[in-house]
């Protein structure tokens, strides 16, 4: 049924977005509330699928039918994440593999695809601690405070390998030629 109604929202039909937000808007809500961990209200969780739907339909051109639930689900997980980002409410502990790969952002574009496929590469050749330290502060937008709280790393430990970690970062990156 979701084939359908994206080829039809695909090519124009208002009427088949309409209904896709009827069939769709229950599920997409659970995908927001586990994306948040249960963080965000019902008013927040209702804006974000209304703009997922949106975002859906703006991009309509674009659709391919059979990645159409996949499209909706990335879009909600990272509006969700972005969200509790701008509330500083988003990963108490240490980073979840799920967490890490939200770092990346892989639309169909295949630019983006190369550049995220690079990211990855060159943050997985860091040391764990590094990476966590990164990922933290740039994806993440945590203050070194709480960075050194919850690696158990001091401040000035935290900020030396941050400013080590993305001088590695960035000589992989320009070895790979994507810098």
């Amino acid at each position: 049924m979701m084939n359908e109604l994206a080829e039809k929202i695909k090519n124009g039909d208002e009427q088949a977005l309409y209904e896709l937000i009827r069939q769709y808007e229950p599920w997409l809500s659970a995908v927001i509330y586990n994306a948040s961990g249960g963080k965000l209200g019902a008013h927040d969780t209702e804006e974000i699928a209304a703009d997922s739907f949106i975002a859906l339909w703006m991009n309509r051109g674009k659709i391919i039918p059979d990645k159409c639930k996949a499209y909706l689900c990335r879009v909600a997980k990272n509006k969700a994440i972005s969200l509790l980002r701008k509330q500083n409410r988003y990963s108490s502990g240490p980073l979840t593999e799920e967490e890490a790969a939200e770092l990346i952002y892989i639309s169909d574009s295949t630019e983006w695809e190369e550049a995220a496929a690079a990211l990855k590469k060159a943050l997985d050749q860091l040391e764990e601690t590094d990476r966590e330290i990164l990922v933290r502060r740039f994806y993440y937008y945590q203050p070194i405070k709480d960075i050194s709280e919850k690696t158990g790393l001091n401040e000035s430990t935290v900020k030396s390998r941050l400013y080590r970690g993305l001088k590695k970062l960035r000589k992989i990156l320009e070895e790979d030629g994507f810098v």
